[in-house]
């Protein structure tokens, strides 16, 4: 380092720790990113609540196939304060596909409120 003055040697040592502390933060933190491993769905046509276990290692295609009636109406829900919302990706293909039976479920259509058939989902196997 011939020719450097004492200030960018500093600058370099000071560079160099902060990437060693980068580092070590990214591989010694403790905060994990958990991935959900159920998903809930409701059927834009009947209603009904389904709660399934999302596959590892296979893909899961939406909207899901109902197991009572074999038409792939299942879209999924999310759950905040006891109440069901369609997931936003999906409420302008419940009112597209959904018509009439569709539009029923929505209890407030601006919020994506829906009113489930059910007050628990069933469980069964979607994804399988």
């Amino acid at each position: 380092m011939q020719g450097s003055k004492p200030w960018q040697i500093v600058l370099i040592v000071v560079a160099l720790l902060a990437l060693v502390a980068s580092i070590s933060y990214q591989i010694f933190n403790s905060d994990t990113v958990t991935q959900s491993t159920s998903l809930t769905l409701i059927d834009y046509k009947t209603g009904e609540l389904f709660a399934s276990d999302i596959p590892t290692g296979k893909s899961a295609f939406l909207p899901a196939t109902n197991p009572g009636t074999k038409e792939d109406t299942l879209v999924p829900v999310e759950e905040r304060d006891g109440k069901f919302y369609v997931s936003k990706e999906f409420v302008s293909f419940v009112r597209s596909r959904g018509g009439k039976a569709g539009a029923s479920i929505f209890a407030d259509a601006e919020s994506a409120l829906v009113t489930p058939k059910n007050s628990e989902p069933v469980q069964a196997k979607l994804f399988e």
